[in-house]
């Protein structure tokens, strides 16, 4: 599971974790109400971002090992040191889009909406705010 994927399944655990907490819990984090909308916030655009940050660490890492010539030790799968059996060397793998990336970040996403809605639901139910404040 990509690093993203982590971050927003652990916002959307906080938050679900708030919206059945207790009321004096949920005060005491609608008190930080802007902070967790803005890691809502964060997260949403660090997932959007995803594929243009991979892509650019691929090129970039593709570049670097072209331009430098680098090149690996094969290992030896029996004493897991440098093999000296094998071929010698080959270019450093570079990496590959996982094919559960694109549902997981999708997922991801949803749970984390869900979680923030309930959250501000249970803020509204435990009426830490009015109505009117939030059309405003």
């Amino acid at each position: 599971m990509i690093y993203t994927v982590k971050k927003v399944k652990l916002i959307a655990e906080q938050l679900r974790k708030f919206s059945t907490a207790d009321s004096w819990v949920v005060v005491g984090q609608f008190v930080n109400l802007k902070f967790w909308l803005d890691e809502v916030k964060s997260a949403i655009k660090a997932l959007d971002q995803h594929n243009l940050r991979f892509d650019k660490m691929y090129e970039s890492r593709k570049k670097w090992i072209e331009l430098h010539g680098i090149e690996i030790p094969d290992h030896c799968p029996i004493c897991l040191g440098i093999c000296e059996l094998g071929s010698g060397t080959r270019k450093p793998h570079l990496p590959k889009k996982s094919p559960e990336t694109k549902s997981d970040k999708k997922e991801s996403k949803i749970e984390l909406i869900n979680s923030s809605y309930h959250f501000l639901l249970r803020c509204y139910n435990v009426k830490t705010f009015k109505r009117r404040r939030i059309t405003r």
